[in-house]
């Protein structure tokens, strides 16, 4: 196998799905042999910057901000100069926005191949100008790989990518550190203390697009329906905040909510959940409904983005977005039935295992770099 020096080039520090993937990526191509080096495109709020640092691999920042003329000016030589030096034999693009940056550059330095992957439908509903810019320079690109089947519908139809360098990969998660097992006695019995008899369970950013304030609505008619006392975990944090405690006060829940906040351990926190539940306005394919499978936890969640091509009955229900009140009961129907939770999640840990193996996505991502895979 022919070792590669690889650039994975996101799109900002801030802490975010694709911002994971990438690292993960880079961090994996190593073990593997190869050699991979992180770039940041865009300004960013900071939240990803200690996660970068403590990978150990050679990270830079571009800083690009629209609004600063000098910048549009200054971050393609910098980007010439980087990719010169280093001699990449692949830059790995997250989101079109950022490949729109990188391809002249890597194209001036001689830099061999450039791929593509783009994380989110949504960016293009309305933008004119981003699918203009995709339909010309889209196809500029040696590979262009998107993450679920309505994107690659969208790309191939609507941007004219040809079908020969267009590619589905599906998201991964590693299934061997989020796993159906026991939670580490100190933070089960942490959630013990609370008397809840079902744990809900989510992983989000507080940000519109993931819709936490709805859920807490949701949550309400949630516990008015339940015999039991349920309890619901959020882990995460982000600018709603402010909007879901306040929801919280209101509705006098706040013994019956935990917001975690940001923690590290996400693969622990997943085992004292009973269900999952995401309830975002707009998606691409959530990581976090990947890791809940692998965790065997049965899933409720929007039809939104791609979580349809992961969600079927058999792991879990779909409802329709900003919809409380349907949320709610469907929450309130799956606590009820503890044979259907127990079916639900050996069904979700095997489809995790057999659909969305880390190692397999790697490989495919490998392959579209222009490594030769050994069978």
């Amino acid at each position: 196998m022919k070792e590669l020096k690889i650039l994975e080039a996101l799109y900002s520090n801030t802490l975010g799905g694709s911002e994971m993937l990438g690292l993960a990526l880079a961090n994996e191509f190593v073990a593997r042999g190869h050699d991979c080096d992180i770039l940041t495109v865009f300004t960013g709020d900071g939240s990803f910057v200690a996660d970068l640092d403590a990978s150990g691999r050679n990270v830079y920042e571009a800083g690009f901000h629209g609004r600063h003329l000098s910048r549009r000016l200054t971050v393609p030589l910098y980007l010439y100069r980087l990719f010169k030096q280093q001699a990449y034999d692949a830059i790995h693009c997250h989101h079109m926005a950022v490949f729109f940056h990188c391809l002249l550059p890597a194209r001036l330095a001689g830099i061999p191949r450039i791929v593509v992957t783009e994380h989110a439908h949504q960016h293009f509903a309305g933008n004119d100008k981003l699918t203009r810019r995709s339909k010309r320079l889209g196809p500029k690109a040696d590979c262009v790989t998107v993450i679920h089947r309505e994107l690659e519908r969208f790309f191939g139809e609507e941007l004219g990518i040809p079908a020969d360098r267009l590619r589905f990969i599906a998201n991964g998660v590693d299934t061997n550190v989020f796993s159906p097992a026991p939670a580490p006695a100190e933070l089960q019995d942490r959630i013990d203390a609370h008397g809840w008899t079902h744990t809900i369970g989510c992983v989000s950013r507080m940000h519109p697009d993931k819709d936490i304030p709805n859920l807490l609505r949701a949550f309400r008619a949630t516990i008015e329906q339940s015999s039991g006392r349920p309890g619901l975990i959020v882990v995460g944090d982000g600018q709603e905040r402010p909007v879901v405690e306040s929801l919280i006060a209101e509705a006098g829940i706040g013994d019956q909510v935990l917001l975690a906040g940001v923690q590290t351990n996400i693969n622990e926190w997943m085992r004292v959940f009973d269900l999952f539940v995401l309830p975002s306005r707009r998606e691409g394919v959530p990581l976090a409904i990947l890791e809940a499978l692998s965790a065997g936890l049965p899933i409720v969640a929007t039809r939104v983005g791609g979580v349809p091509d992961i969600v079927d009955e058999s792991v879990g229900r779909l409802v329709e977005p900003e919809d409380p009140d349907n949320l709610g009961r469907t929450l309130a129907d799956m606590i009820a039935d503890p044979d259907r939770l127990e079916r639900m999640s050996t069904q979700a840990r095997r489809t995790a295992l057999e659909r969305y193996s880390f190692s397999n996505m790697v490989d495919r991502y490998l392959d579209a770099l222009g490594v030769a895979i050994d069978p």
